[in-house]
């Protein structure tokens, strides 16, 4: 478990630096932006609890809010990514692996993963945009927003997963 802590730990160290430096200053059309950095909440392992879950999440939001100049969006969009990560978890989880804590493509499989990873996704956004934007005045560009940002940030997921878990 102590080795679980430091990985995702330095794994967080990393796409925290990758969001702050690069991410952020991608916007992609004019309109979209990876947020890698919820790769960290998809990798907790599943036997930490509900409410340490919730908490890391809060606190990685909260992290990238005071490195963004973002009052409380991500960290908002973080909570309800870790409120709904557990029950995800237990949804795409394959029956046969039921003892595995971790989310990865080798432990659901790529489709179960691809649904587990896009669903938290699309949520991830869907909060953060609509907090950021503060109204549905313009449904077009917001739902194109979440749409592009939730396609750019699940392809560098499952990029990223693929390597992360390559190299164990």
């Amino acid at each position: 478990m102590t080795r679980t802590i430091y990985t995702i730990t330095s794994l967080f160290i990393i796409l925290f630096l990758f969001q702050i430096l690069i991410f952020n200053h991608i916007h992609l059309f004019g309109i979209g932006t990876p947020f890698l950095y919820i790769y960290c909440i998809l990798c907790l392992p599943n036997t930490i609890g509900k409410s340490a879950q919730v908490l890391i999440s809060f606190v990685i939001g909260f992290l990238l809010d005071l490195f963004s100049n973002s009052p409380g969006m991500n960290a908002s969009a973080t909570l309800c990514l870790g409120l709904l990560n557990p029950y995800l978890f237990r949804i795409f989880m394959p029956i046969y692996d039921s003892e595995s804590s971790e989310a990865s493509i080798q432990h659901f499989g790529f489709r179960s993963y691809f649904y587990y990873a896009g669903i938290s996704t699309i949520v991830h956004q869907t909060v953060l945009i609509l907090i950021e934007t503060g109204s549905f005045d313009h449904p077009l560009l917001t739902l194109s927003r979440i749409g592009l940002n939730s396609l750019l940030t699940l392809i560098l997921i499952l990029v990223t997963d693929s390597i992360y878990h390559s190299s164990k």
